[in-house]
């Protein structure tokens, strides 16, 4: 089970890496805390097909969000094949069952979140960076954010880059826990992929992935998505889910789920 942790630790500080070396480049010799996040977290700018225009690929936000998208997705579907009906038949309650599941999906997505910034802290303090959420005044050149953006002395984005993609990302997840009671997890996982990809190259207000984007925030483009807006579309989603989940839950007939 800590394998994954593991894992996501060494991804986030190869991230981290990356990122210094970068900056070396630059021949920046100080930046901070935010900035590291904002390059892992932070996604990329709204993608505008033109000639001559590079494709890009903002292989680290995607990495983040399906790869904890996929440590979330057989859980509860294998415990209901497992353990799952036994518990479900002691307790005599579907709903309970339901709810402990979202419980744990919460506590895993936090988990992550909290071992992310905490490897990425570390990573950023032992390459001298300070302990500040302040955004660096080299970071737009860094990340080349586009036409569109808001020249300001600083870009305020501390809940853009910590707040709003863990709720993208347990959003989906309890999304995709509540899709695991009507298709495989297989399909489930596929359609949260197309979901962050879509999000990824399309800035819509409707395509849930923009908001855990920083670099599409409207603090940071002119064109962006609002904070608020992305809090409460990601609350009602995970409201949505659980209830869905326990009104679904109790037509499953979770003697044949497995097939």
């Amino acid at each position: 089970m800590w394998i994954k942790y593991l894992l996501w630790c060494g991804l986030l500080t190869l991230a981290t890496l990356e990122f210094s070396g970068k900056v070396t480049s630059l021949k920046i010799t100080q930046c901070t805390y935010g900035d590291y996040l904002l390059y892992i977290f932070g996604g990329m700018r709204e993608y505008i097909p033109t000639p001559g225009e590079p494709f890009q690929i903002p292989y680290l936000w995607l990495i983040n969000h399906i790869g904890i998208l996929y440590f979330t997705l057989h859980y509860m579907h294998d415990d209901l094949n497992g353990l799952g009906q036994q518990m479900i038949l002691r307790s005599g309650s579907r709903s309970v069952w339901w709810i402990s599941k979202c419980i744990w999906n919460g506590v895993v997505v936090s988990l992550f979140y909290l071992i992310a910034w905490g490897t990425v802290l570390l990573s950023a303090s032992l390459h001298g960076a300070f302990w500040s959420m302040e955004i660096s005044s080299f970071i737009p050149e860094l990340l080349e954010v586009g036409p569109n953006q808001i020249w300001d002395t600083e870009w305020r984005v501390t809940l853009e880059i910590t707040l709003l993609p863990l709720l993208v990302t347990l959003s989906m997840s309890l999304l995709q826990m509540l899709l695991c009671l009507v298709i495989r997890p297989t399909f489930s996982y596929i359609l949260s992929v197309v979901v962050m990809i879509a999000s990824a190259y399309y800035l819509s207000p409707a395509l849930l992935g923009n908001y855990a984007m920083a670099l599409r925030s409207d603090k940071v483009i002119t064109n962006g998505v609002p904070l608020e807006t992305g809090i409460a579309y990601t609350l009602v989603l995970m409201t949505l889910s659980v209830f869905l989940g326990i009104l679904v839950f109790q037509k499953t007939n979770i003697l044949n789920k497995d097939e």
